[in-house]
């Protein structure tokens, strides 16, 4: 199901796996007048927001449109909002203020936030308390487990147990309820 406004933060710059998503990419914020426009007619907009980085420059522009973004979908309100690497917007970036806003209080104004990080130590706790489940892919780094299973007030034990049983090109989603079930699907080749 595709989501009618949604926006794709790329805080990496021209991550390929956004890049071949199919959304738009924009490299400054706001959107230009035609897209205003068709959003204002109650057409959809799937944007990726963020530019390639190779100098010191592009990286603080980056960081500021990252910034403005997550500003811009709090106040705006409406869209469905995918951070990739949330460690990189909340500490590289310094926005973890502005993430954690919008994690906690931006349901209120129609924004739904996804997140996705590789280091579940890294990133604000407020990325997992709001959430309902979480998909992890298959790792060994026990840190990882165990925080992912902190998470989910699962035992470790337990969470280690099905990541390392996991299928090739399967995940694990499991509830932020200890009563839900933890479940295994399949997950397409990227």
């Amino acid at each position: 199901m595709r989501r009618k406004y949604a926006l794709a933060i790329d805080p990496k710059g021209e991550d390929d796996t956004l890049t071949d998503s199919g959304f738009l990419r924009l490299r400054s914020w706001p959107p230009p007048r035609n897209i205003r426009e068709d959003i204002e007619k109650g057409k959809g907009a799937h944007l990726v927001v963020g530019g390639g980085v190779r100098s010191v420059a592009d990286f603080d522009k980056l960081k500021e449109l990252v910034g403005q973004v997550l500003d811009a979908a709090y106040v705006e309100g409406g869209w469905t909002v995918f951070l990739d690497e949330l460690q990189v917007a909340s500490q590289m970036f310094g926005h973890s203020l502005k993430v954690q806003r919008n994690l906690i209080s931006a349901r209120a104004r129609g924004v739904s936030m996804m997140t996705a990080y590789q280091a579940p130590a890294w990133v604000p706790s407020a990325a997992s308390r709001q959430a309902r489940w979480l998909v992890a892919w298959p790792t060994r780094d026990e840190d990882v487990i165990k925080s992912i299973a902190a998470k989910c007030g699962r035992p470790w034990q337990e969470v280690k147990a099905v990541l390392h049983g996991l299928p090739d090109f399967h995940v694990m989603v499991v509830g932020t309820n200890p009563r839900d079930p933890i479940v295994v699907t399949h997950c397409p080749k990227l």
